[in-house]
């Protein structure tokens, strides 16, 4: 974590993309928490309805009911959506200025640097350096931040209307949690390990192009073409390796949480 708080100075030269974006992702939230509470207080009103006198219910009244409750869902449905596109045009755009930022003073440090330290660094390793490794800074600056502050304040409204409508329904539901919890964090770590690794083999293989292009002529010269092609092969068998790793580690992933959380509705009916 030490290495991502050097980025808080960028959170906090564009603070107020960043304040707006929390505030939109809560008002997003309110209105998609609204939206099932419309749907069981039509029902409910039916319900009554009916209980009152069956046998003189009109099916006018029912629809006017249903119409009305349906301009409602459909407004709190517009009326997330759109601070939700909100919340990307704020935390989005944020996370896209402050990779401009970073690849800049990245630049800017590599100019500084020694000619020692080019000799130590393949080309390749340090253009990962500030594409590839940039753009994975971006998407934690941006959609990890987005969704992190989304998942936390949509967790804590959602059970404080689960709670006042059922705190015994509300327990059963939470019952899968903790083991959902547990997995996430070991199947994260295996993630990460393999995201690593992935990553060196994606320097690895961009240092490899970056110097058949630049040697280009002495390749030619000397006739090492059928060499530097066998050695791509092989760098590119070995990302394909470990890109297929972790795409069955993250397939491994979500059909797992999508099964604790049908074992959780199972349960709650």
């Amino acid at each position: 974590m030490s290495s991502l708080f050097y980025l808080n100075k960028y959170l906090i030269k564009y603070k107020w993309y960043l304040i707006l974006g929390i505030l939109f992702i809560a008002i997003s939230n309110i209105f998609g928490v609204l939206m099932p509470a419309v749907v069981r207080d039509t029902i409910n009103s039916i319900i009554d309805t009916a209980k009152v006198d069956i046998n003189n219910i009109q099916f006018k009244d029912v629809l006017k009911m249903a119409l009305i409750s349906g301009g409602i869902y459909i407004a709190y449905s517009i009326l997330s959506g759109f601070f939700l596109f909100l919340t990307r045009q704020t935390i989005i755009k944020m996370s896209r200025f402050i990779e401009f930022d970073l690849k800049n003073e990245i630049y800017k440090q590599y100019q500084r640097l020694s000619f020692s330290f080019y000799k130590e660094n393949s080309t390749g390793d340090l253009m990962n350096r500030i594409s590839e490794d940039v753009s994975k800074v971006r998407m934690y600056l941006g959609p990890g931040i987005m969704y992190t502050i989304n998942l936390v304040i949509r967790f804590v409204m959602i059970l404080f209307f689960m709670i006042n409508t059922n705190a015994t329904l509300t327990l059963y539901v939470l019952l899968p949690l903790p083991i959902m919890s547990v997995l996430i964090y070991f199947v994260s770590s295996v993630i990460n390990k393999k995201s690593t690794i992935l990553q060196k083999q994606q320097s690895a293989l961009t240092t490899i192009v970056h110097e058949s292009f630049a040697g280009i002529r002495i390749v030619k010269s000397y006739i090492k073409e059928t060499e530097f092609q066998d050695k791509f092969n092989e760098a590119t068998e070995d990302y394909k390796t470990k890109s297929i790793s972790l795409t069955k580690t993250n397939a491994f992933f979500m059909p797992t949480i999508m099964l604790l959380i049908g074992i959780s509705t199972l349960i709650t009916i």
